[in-house]
């Protein structure tokens, strides 16, 4: 934000592009780019943009089964079920599991019985 500042308070001097950008040791493109985005938006054209990111690698509705089979049902043959377990039986790899348990605060391999909720 600082060096934005810079860029807007110079070109509002007069100065030239490139005289900006070899006074702040930036680019360029660099001036033209922040001085095009207060000239269009004021001081809010100065702040970052929000991105798009990378897309979830499990929809919603994927996240909502690995918690309801969690919560809800039990594996044969054991008490509760592990990352690996359920990984192999919902298809998909252990570690988007454990991601999912960690974000939900779901720890059932740590406890010595782990009860199935009755709650709908």
């Amino acid at each position: 934000m600082v060096l934005r500042a810079h860029i807007v308070l110079r070109c509002a001097q007069g100065l030239a592009n490139h005289a900006i950008a070899r006074g702040l040791g930036v680019n360029r493109k660099t001036v033209i780019l922040w001085r095009k985005r207060f000239a269009q938006s004021g001081l809010d054209g100065l702040r970052d943009q929000t991105r798009p990111g990378r897309k979830p690698a499990l929809s919603a509705e994927f996240v909502q089964g690995i918690l309801n089979t969690t919560l809800h049902e039990k594996p044969r043959a054991a008490t509760h079920w592990s990352t690996r377990t359920l990984a192999k039986h919902l298809g998909v790899s252990k570690m988007a599991i454990q991601r999912v348990w960690k974000a939900h605060g779901l720890q059932p391999h740590r406890l010595e019985t782990f009860k199935l909720s009755r709650d709908k």
